[in-house]
């Protein structure tokens, strides 16, 4: 007869048992998590799962050549433009101002008031027509009533520009445009359905442009002789002007 043996198992811990899922992993001590962060597993680097790293420290300052960049700029350039040394204008045109910001001198030989004018005529520039000029005879819808005042614009180039002279709004509202306009820079816009011009001052969007002069004074003549320049170069002094003799011989 032959003995039996039984095997008796080792008593079961689930605990012990690394396939057992189901039992939390101790958590680790304080001094464990912080020699992680301060060196984490390659695999939790690759995840994006590694410790903030510690504060950057500013880079320390090396010696340094020091540039003098005022030779290589035009100290033209650091002025507002219509500071800037300008070459001598010899055409001065007679023309609205545009978009431009500009500015109105306030000298009084450099305007003339009620000045008739031709505009039109199959060109776009205007002619100041003399008392010798059989103005009756002119279509009038090419004739028209203006003052005229010697200008600047951002850019420091002069014209003469003009406003109508009728007894509307549009008067009323071109000599608020002068007052201005002699006292900072500014641009205009026409707005017909109001009737009348709306002002931009120049100090809500271009400060720079604002606080630079004019210098009225710094011109190489007197405005006036400026504005009398430009009144010259534009003004039909008799019927045998080419513009003025073809409009009289469409009419006959």
């Amino acid at each position: 007869m032959s003995d039996s043996h039984t095997a008796v198992s080792p008593e079961y811990d689930a605990v012990t048992d690394p396939f057992n899922d189901s039992v939390p992993s101790p958590s680790p001590t304080a001094e464990e998590q912080a020699q992680y962060m301060q060196n984490p597993p390659d695999e939790a680097k690759a995840n994006g799962k590694a410790a903030v790293s510690s504060a950057s420290k500013a880079p320390k300052k090396k010696a340094q050549t020091t540039l003098d960049r005022s030779q290589y700029t035009n100290p033209e350039l650091s002025k507002p433009p219509a500071e800037r040394a300008q070459s001598k204008q010899t055409i001065i045109p007679i023309r609205k101002p545009g978009s431009d910001f500009f500015r109105i001198c306030p000298d009084p030989d450099a305007r003339m008031e009620n000045v008739t004018v031709l505009v039109g005529g199959g060109s776009n520039k205007l002619k100041v027509l003399t008392n010798a000029v059989s103005v009756h005879l002119l279509p009038k819808k090419v004739i028209k009533e203006v003052n005229l005042y010697l200008a600047k614009n951002e850019r420091g180039d002069l014209f003469v520009t003009y406003f109508g002279t009728g007894s509307d709004s549009w008067l009323e509202s071109a000599l608020m445009v002068v007052e201005q306009a002699e006292q900072e820079w500014i641009a205009i816009e026409a707005a017909m359905q109001d009737g009348g011009y709306r002002i931009e001052p120049a100090a809500g969007r271009f400060p720079i442009l604002a606080a630079s002069d004019p210098n009225w004074e710094g011109l190489d003549e007197e405005p006036s002789s400026y504005f009398g320049q430009a009144i010259t170069q534009h003004t039909a002094k008799s019927d045998k002007d080419p513009v003025v003799s073809k409009m009289l011989e469409a009419r006959r």
